[in-house]
């Protein structure tokens, strides 16, 4: 049995000021008229914890927990000049070890914020393992409520106007995986084979939009509708000697997202190639 727990607590506090100096005498008066000046504070807490149980017959192993996230903001730039939001979630999940080489561990999460109403969320995972050869499979539902700053924060300065918005509804989302591995070895040589697929649906994606065509700085948090993504990856992993490891990977990620009118997904490769030396006995 083991027991997990973390709290954090973040707090951030900003004091805006206004003042004239007349660059004659250098004189510095601050600026009388209130709306010229401006404090923002933010708090933020965190909190999760989980309950890890195994059986004794090493057939099933249980997970509970909870998840708290909240945010709270107050100034000028926060759209209702105070605001306030909150989520808290339960979660469990079970390892059910079938066999040596089957394991399937379906899990869900039920939660409540504070502004939005929030499903269940059920995942699902699949592994298979077979000699050196490592088969994983999943299935995730999402969910996303708005952060407080997309949903209210006023952000102007002289680079930047970007605006909240208190319409957006929450992000919900399908991810699927597929993943295989192999550690095998060629004359002694170690190698690692991994290879992957994705596939993401997100509805209502939250995105950062232009407002004005002829005004670059104007941006607003807005739901862009549907988007896709897809793409796999497959690296290798040789270690001809001791101190030395050679690594090369190839992956395609293609996206289709409805707010650029994209019916057909857009692909583009991706190529990796990276070589470690270890030397002095390994300490360099």
């Amino acid at each position: 049995n083991a027991l997990t727990l973390l709290a954090a607590y973040s707090y951030y506090d900003r004091q805006k000021s206004k003042y004239l100096k007349d660059l004659t005498t250098l004189e510095t008066v601050l600026i009388p008229n209130p709306d010229e000046h401006d404090t923002s504070t933010f708090h933020s807490i965190t909190a999760r914890g989980g309950f890890n149980h195994a059986t004794e017959e090493g057939v099933l192993d249980f997970q509970a927990g909870f998840d708290i996230n909240t945010e709270y903001g107050k100034g000028k730039r926060m759209q209702g000049g105070e605001e306030h939001i909150g989520d808290y979630a339960l979660f469990v999940s079970v390892q059910w070890h079938i066999s040596d080489h089957i394991t399937v561990q379906p899990a869900f999460r039920i939660s409540y914020n504070t502004e939005y109403e929030s499903p269940i969320t059920p995942s699902l995972n699949f592994k298979y393992e077979i000699q050196k050869t490592i088969l994983r499979a999943s299935y995730a539902r999402g969910f996303r409520a708005p952060s407080l700053k997309e949903l209210y924060l006023q952000f102007y300065d002289s680079n930047h106007q970007i605006e909240g918005n208190d319409d957006l509804v929450a992000e919900t989302s399908h991810n699927f995986n597929l993943n295989v591995s192999n550690n095998s070895s060629i004359r002694s040589m170690p190698l690692n084979l991994k290879a992957s697929l994705y596939y993401n649906i997100i509805e209502d994606r939250i995105s950062l939009v232009q407002v004005d065509p002829d005004n670059p700085l104007h941006y607003k948090n807005a739901n862009t509708d549907h988007f896709e993504s897809v793409g796999g990856n497959i690296s290798l992993g040789v270690y001809p000697m001791r101190y030395l490891s050679v690594d090369a990977g190839l992956s395609y990620i293609g996206r289709k997202d409805s707010y650029y009118q994209s019916d057909e997904f857009v692909f583009s490769p991706s190529v990796l190639a990276n070589a470690t030396l270890k030397f002095f006995k390994n300490k360099a």
